[in-house]
């Protein structure tokens, strides 16, 4: 049975973002098909009248409050304008030698990195805790990012983190950490903090690498996530809820080696991820860090806790699947030869709605899955499906409902063929694509 992580509310089959980097504009707008209802009234002449007076004294209303909230909207404008004369622009949070530089969620444009190669380290000795901690604390960093310029001023901040894992500066982290961030900072521990590049970043695997400059860094050895079993003992550090929590390790053992981690979005599965489970504790913030066996050695990357109302249950991605992730956005910023450690879901790229019986018996129509939304940088789009089909079967198995078109999506894997046969404008007409590959 597999576990499940929701990380974003959303009861779509199409491939959304949140605010962090969207991956295509659509020019189209969702409107979902309403039908057409007539109401009739009959008033006699006295309730006219009372219904007419009633009106001008509503729209009357109206009108004031509407005067009020534009008075109001136009003395916040000036009070803005003039603080950003005043201050040389919109005020910013501090940030100490924290230059404002755009950044890409999947790579830097543009920019060449210095080759490494990171690999794993076998064997060594036992460590106490106090070793790994004196040890670990000199590699293991705070992520911190700002993102974008609000209308009225300031930016938001979030914060995750990471661990160095070269001495000319590569830190790696979380895709999730550092997407949708305008500027991102490494703080060490002892409060040394760099600028850092983007070198690459890839949201299936949740996976980003980032560079700061300098060529003295101490870097955690990177250890085999294959070698461990359920009981090893295992070190989670980072930094949770904040920034004065900077540098906390918890202790725990590894509850499973491969667990098969489905990643929802509502009622969808956005991808399977093999990942670690161990009890230590991770909390918000935690994302990114180093999960540490007694070795002192990385060996995966922490990432998520079930949910919030369930304690000792956190997933870390493993080191020995990472790695070559982490080579290949090193060298080339992107991932352009996947490993089988996540599974996306297939998707179609739309969003959908019910015909019910009675609504196909009205329209004369049938019963299916009226497109409402499609993304037009899909595959089903480039096919030829549009906005208003009814899906009436998928792959030759009959939909009549929403659920039917979830259940037949489900059994086919990313890249299948597959033939959709859609009503529109009294017709059936059969498109056929392959199924694309589902991201957050």
């Amino acid at each position: 049975m597999n576990d499940k992580f929701d990380m974003k509310e959303n009861n779509e089959l199409t491939n959304n973002t949140e605010t962090e980097t969207s991956p295509s504009e659509v020019n189209e707008t969702a409107q979902p098909a309403e039908p057409s209802v007539e109401y009739r009234y009959t008033w006699n002449q006295d309730e006219s009248k009372k219904a007419e007076e009633k009106k001008k004294r509503s729209e009357t209303r109206r009108l004031r409050i509407f005067a009020t909230v534009m008075s109001l909207l136009t003395v916040l404008s000036v009070s803005a304008m003039i603080m950003m004369l005043a201050y040389g622009g919109a005020p910013k949070i501090p940030a100490e030698g924290n230059q404002i530089s755009n950044v890409s969620s999947e790579s830097a444009d543009n920019t060449s990195f210095p080759s490494y190669n990171a690999f794993l380290t076998n064997g060594g000795d036992n460590l106490s805790l106090q070793e790994i901690a004196e040890k670990m604390d000199k590699s293991t960093v705070t992520v911190y990012c700002t993102g974008a310029e609000s209308p009225f001023g300031g930016r938001s901040i979030s914060f995750g983190s990471g661990f160095v894992i070269s001495e000319n500066g590569y830190v790696v982290t979380n895709h999730h950490v550092i997407d949708e961030a305008e500027s991102i900072k490494v703080i060490f521990y002892d409060d040394s903090e760099y600028e850092a590049t983007l070198v690459g970043g890839d949201s299936l695997y949740d996976i980003a690498v980032l560079k700061i400059e300098g060529d003295n860094f101490i870097p955690a050895v990177l250890g085999s996530s294959d070698e461990l079993v359920v009981g090893d003992m295992v070190v989670a550090i980072g930094t949770p809820y904040s920034l004065d929590l900077a540098g906390t390790h918890t202790f725990g053992f590894i509850s499973a080696t491969d667990r098969q981690v489905a990643v929802t979005s509502g009622s969808s599965v956005i991808k399977t991820m093999t990942m670690l489970q161990t009890d230590a504790t991770l909390n918000s913030g935690n994302s990114g860090g180093p999960l540490v066996n007694m070795k002192g050695q990385v060996i995966g990357i922490n990432t998520m806790k079930l949910v919030a109302d369930y304690e000792g249950i956190g997933f870390a991605i493993p080191m020995s699947s990472a790695i070559d992730i982490i080579n290949q956005l090193i060298e080339k910023g992107t991932v352009t030869d996947p490993n089988d450690s996540v599974t996306a879901s297939p998707y179609l790229g739309v969003q959908v709605s019910n015909v019910t019986e009675e609504e196909a018996q009205l329209y004369n129509v049938p019963m299916g899955a009226l497109v409402t939304y499609i993304e037009t940088s899909g595959s089903a789009y480039k096919a030829g499906m549009r906005r208003n089909d009814i899906i009436t079967k998928f792959d030759g198995v009959k939909v009549e409902s929403v659920d039917d078109l979830v259940n037949e999506l489900g059994k086919h894997k990313v890249g299948d063929t597959v033939n959709v046969e859609v009503f529109r404008n009294e017709e059936t007409v059969t498109i056929t694509f392959k199924l694309d590959p589902r991201s957050e």
